[in-house]
């Protein structure tokens, strides 16, 4: 957890000096005695600089030196953003138009059947729109054939036993009865 250093203009909060500390407003980094490099058992080199830090080299940054502004270079390629359109192929429900014209009703089923074989043909010759057309249709007309084959199934599915149990029943009781 760092600790927040007291306002020095605010009356009471004075800042007072610490042993091994630097006075405000001074640099942090104090470079090593003369001489130190030799405690430590290094010899100084000819060639290197006699600055702390490392050797300054033409392409290499230079060290960070107290006290000293650092200025930064800030690189901005120029891109123009590109918008790309990818238009696909609109399904041609091809399975959809088979099995209503098999097992719902067969004239909407043609007609949804002609319509998504119409969709590649289309494509292929470049008619977009054309093709999104002849997809939507045999969409269409193939669910139309579906909910007039649904509604035939429920009418049959309602209208047999109605006929079995109470029609036919009547028809038994007036001519036998």
């Amino acid at each position: 957890m760092a600790a927040i250093a007291p306002d020095p203009k605010m009356p009471g909060m004075e800042m007072q000096q610490q042993p091994g500390h630097p006075p405000p407003g001074e640099p942090q980094y104090q470079p090593p005695p003369p001489g130190y490099a030799q405690q430590l058992g290094y010899a100084q080199q000819p060639g290197y600089a006699q600055q702390p830090g490392y050797a300054q080299q033409p392409g290499y940054p230079q060290p960070l030196q107290p006290g000293m502004p650092q200025q930064q270079t800030v690189v901005v390629a120029g891109m123009q953003p590109t918008m790309v359109i990818v238009d696909s192929k609109p399904a041609d429900y091809f399975g959809f138009a088979l099995f209503t014209c098999l097992c719902c009703f067969w004239p909407t089923g043609i007609v949804a059947l002609i319509f998504s074989c119409q969709v590649d043909s289309r494509w292929n010759a470049g008619d977009r729109e054309g093709a999104k057309s002849a997809s939507s249709s045999a969409n269409l007309f193939s669910k139309i054939s579906l909910g007039i084959g649904i509604a035939s199934l429920i009418i049959v599915l309602v209208i047999i036993p109605i006929y079995f149990l109470v029609i036919l029943p009547a028809q038994f009781a007036a001519a036998f009865g």
